[in-house]
């Protein structure tokens, strides 16, 4: 015994050190990083995060509640309490993640920062590292790219809408002559196209820019399906088919967004599929996600490439192109993804396959969101007044 007592000094001593050069290269970082507990509290501080909230000294840091201690804004500079759904506090919730915000200093033109969250695995207790950082130049140019984007598309709304409203009030009432007839029936449709794109950029420039009007609730996913399925017209809700597999446990998401995301893949399914093909949807609990396949019979995408290509921005297929088919912007799948990603989830799609595992017509579009996790030391305040303000 007494021959393993310098050993076991030795070992502690090195583990000390080890400490120590750690410290100094977290305390030597030029992003402010903090570890909250269950309670949201910060358990460990460096110095960089010390410089921003602490005076210079970790130890007032240590023990204080996140949300008292910083203080944050949007990227547009509207304030976030900390009961917001877009709140860091809210996101952690959901799992990992990051997103921009202003850290609030009474200066309208602070320049955004990024915040990531990690949950630290492996403990007896629940922690969550927090780093929070500059943006660099092409992140603070892209970021300005795409406010313009969004600028841009709230301002064509107007003057869209207002054209669109003429030809249909112009299609109403006018007896024109065939081919006139047909011309304005084209307009009102592109009219109509644009419309639809311009609603979808709009989505995607809130998303891009960190301005996406989230509304997190817990909600029974049963519930949210069949509220989305009763609000869609009887002949698209008579083609869907829906299974849910076993006890669902609630989840924590925007209602809405899900609306959203199950809308755009049912237009996309109801397009290249024939008005007699079903739609179906399953659902299932896994060990730490819900999965949802949505299911169709349609004519499917033949590689692997194009199963990822099909959500990036402005793809369309050449193996769907048909001439006797309205064709989409290709940015339908780009919402799916963006908005599910915004949920803290994923989406991917893969071959129809049947229970002996042979290819079948159709792809499934597979959605899979978090459960709940890391909850239990905040309580959730009801859907009203967890709204973002906007």
């Amino acid at each position: 015994m007494p021959a393993e007592q310098p050993a076991a000094n030795a070992l502690i001593e090195q583990l000390r050190e080890s400490l120590g050069l750690l410290q100094v290269a977290f305390d030597a970082a030029t992003e402010a990083m903090l570890i909250l507990d269950e309670e949201r509290k910060i358990r460990w501080a460096n110095q960089k995060a010390a410089d921003l909230w602490g005076r210079g000294l970790t130890p007032l840091l240590t023990g204080k509640p996140f949300a008292e201690l910083v203080l944050l804004e949007r990227v547009d500079g509207q304030p976030i309490p900390p009961d917001a759904p877009t709140h860091p506090l809210q996101l952690m919730r959901l799992g990992d993640g990051e997103r921009r915000y202003r850290l609030s200093s009474g200066q309208p033109s602070s320049a955004p920062q990024l915040l990531r969250w990690t949950a630290i695995q492996g403990l007896r207790a629940s922690f969550v590292l927090l780093i929070i950082r500059d943006l660099g130049p092409l992140e603070t140019a892209l970021l300005e790219q795409r406010r313009f984007v969004n600028r841009l598309a709230h301002e064509l709304r107007t003057p869209l809408a207002i054209l669109s409203g003429s030809l249909h009030q112009l299609a109403r009432k006018a007896r024109l002559p065939g081919k006139q007839e047909q011309r304005l029936q084209q307009a009102c449709e592109e009219a109509n196209r644009m419309g639809d794109l311009l609603d979808k950029l709009l989505v995607l420039s809130e998303l891009d820019t960190d301005q996406f009007p989230w509304c997190f609730e817990a909600i029974s996913l049963r519930t949210a399906l069949e509220s989305w399925i009763q609000g869609l017209p009887a002949a698209d809700s008579a083609r869907i088919k829906l299974n849910l597999n076993g006890d669902i446990p609630d989840l924590v998401l925007d209602p809405k967004a899900l609306e959203q995301v199950l809308s755009h893949l049912l237009q996309n399914s109801l397009r290249f599929s024939n008005s007699a093909s079903p739609v179906q949807i399953t659902a299932s609990a896994g060990p730490d996600h819900i999965e949802i396949q949505f299911s169709d019979w349609g004519p499917g995408i033949g590689t692997a490439m194009g199963h990822s290509a099909v959500f990036d921005r402005f793809t369309r297929l050449e193996e769907h192109r048909d001439s006797g088919r309205g064709e989409g912007a290709g940015l339908g799948l780009s919402v799916v993804r963006s908005l599910m990603e915004g949920m803290g989830g994923e989406v991917f799609c893969r071959p129809n396959r049947d229970l002996d595992g042979l290819q079948q017509p159709g792809m499934v579009v597979v959605l899979r969101l978090p459960k709940p996790s890391w909850g239990d030391g905040v309580s959730a305040a009801p859907a009203a007044e967890r709204r973002d303000p906007v």
